[in-house]
């Protein structure tokens, strides 16, 4: 019995050893937009107050930012019900319009979250997306696309809530 609970081991870990090597270069990424009615100056300026992002962004408990947001900058980000991770890096920094950042994920991985805000008539169109490159991305196809697209519209909401914003409501066009 004790020999089969070894190989069954050795089995589950050449498996799991292979999962990740042949998953290395796998990508997943998800995407939400919503419209809102504030401008995207606006909505800029709320994004980059990092040190409230606790007051509205869910999951968030605390942010440190040692330094004004620019690429390398790390973002301290302690969220929820998980402990201490590496510190995110911002990626990709365009002001007034998009903030990405990634961290180190499981298994070799990497994660990313961005914020792409747009013109859309008079307020703007602001979208969230996760990326997840490496292993991770692979299981997170299986898992994950639904609960990201909830979270992202949770985000969403509560970002457009602390924005005292309204939801644009679309015209039918004859």
């Amino acid at each position: 019995m004790f020999k089969k609970l070894i190989l069954l081991g050795l089995l589950l870990g050449l498996g799991f050893g292979v999962m990740v090597l042949t998953t290395r270069g796998s990508h997943f990424e998800v995407h939400t937009t919503l419209d809102m009615d504030e401008s995207p100056a606006r909505v800029w300026q709320h994004l980059v107050q990092v040190a409230d992002w606790p007051r509205w962004w869910p999951g968030v408990e605390r942010v440190v930012l040692e330094c004004p947001l620019a690429i390398g900058t790390k973002i301290g980000l302690q969220l929820r019900g998980r402990p201490e991770q590496d510190p995110a890096i911002v990626v990709r920094l365009e002001p007034g319009s998009q903030l990405v950042w990634q961290r180190n994920g499981v298994f070799g991985s990497r994660a990313g979250t961005g914020v792409l805000l747009q013109r859309a008539g008079t307020g703007s169109k602001v979208q969230v997306s996760n990326t997840i490159d490496g292993p991770q991305a692979f299981l997170a196809r299986f898992t994950g696309r639904e609960a990201f697209v909830k979270y992202q519209r949770t985000l969403l909401a509560a970002l457009q809530k602390d924005l005292g914003s309204s939801p644009v409501v679309e015209q039918k066009k004859d």
